[in-house]
């Protein structure tokens, strides 16, 4: 996606049309209770609020209409990993990091 939004990007600079990519991580919303996946054990900074997010998005297009906006340290964060590791380390490093998630809640 990134790519892509970067070459949408490049293609309309010249417009009046903005492309802002938006990478908001894990999201306090109904979607895993409609799949049937329990968050109740999951710490607060892992899930990001909607809410936030909508305000970060409405500031950065008026500041900044187009690039990436990554709310929030996680995303940031799993979003840095992604990019710079290969996706066997990042995906061993999210394992980790999901177990040391659960010892804490405990």
């Amino acid at each position: 996606m990134h790519t892509f939004a970067k070459s949408l990007i490049n293609q309309y600079r010249l417009s009046p049309v903005h492309i802002l990519l938006v990478s908001p991580g894990t999201m306090k919303t109904n979607f895993f209770a409609r799949i049937g996946v329990e968050t109740a054990g999951m710490p607060r900074f892992v899930m990001g609020d909607p809410r936030r997010v909508a305000q970060a998005i409405l500031s950065r297009l008026k500041s900044r209409p187009n690039g990436h906006l990554i709310p929030g340290l996680i995303p940031k964060f799993m979003y840095l990993t992604n990019r710079v590791l290969p996706p066997s380390i990042a995906m061993g490093l999210w394992r980790v990091f999901r177990n040391l998630i659960r010892i804490v809640v405990r």
